[in-house]
């Protein structure tokens, strides 16, 4: 199963926070994907994100493609952590993959006061939060330095 469920701790943990909308649109997105449900996802994603969930559809065999994609998606674990400003948030995952662990980093924008799933990058920690580091605004790079150099 996909979908990353937020334990009633790790929601103590953030609630009256303004990130925890952002790791329960997240979560929301991962429930649309292992439901295979295009439209849940497309209600989660920013324009770019939906864009390129245009693109996709495009192709003749996208229901197979898709179906596959959702069945080999990460199996989500953990909620690490949620960071965020105003605008930006990063909400870490620890997931699984053919039983290994993986780090998953997911960028949200906030845009008239929704959260926004806008990109998602899998991996070692430092080499996801490297290559997120190049596509971020100032703000979030900061975020992104602070979660680098607090977390153990």
């Amino acid at each position: 199963m996909v979908s990353l469920k937020l334990t009633l701790t790790e929601l103590a943990q953030y609630s009256g926070k303004p990130g925890i909308g952002a790791a329960a649109t997240y979560a929301a997105f991962l429930d649309a994907v292992a439901a295979k449900s295009f439209d849940g996802m497309w209600k989660c994603a920013s324009e770019r994100l939906r864009a390129d969930l245009k693109k996709m559809r495009r192709y003749p065999d996208f229901p197979v493609l898709f179906g596959l994609w959702c069945e080999t998606y990460p199996r989500m674990q953990k909620l690490l952590s949620v960071r965020h400003d105003d605008m930006t948030a990063l909400v870490d995952v620890q997931g699984d993959v053919a039983g290994e662990r993986v780090h998953v980093c997911a960028t949200l924008i906030r845009i008239d006061g929704t959260w926004q799933v806008d990109k998602e990058y899998f991996g070692d920690q430092k080499k996801t939060c490297l290559s997120l580091a190049r596509n971020m605004s100032p703000s979030s790079a900061i975020l992104l330095a602070h979660k680098m150099f607090t977390t153990v």
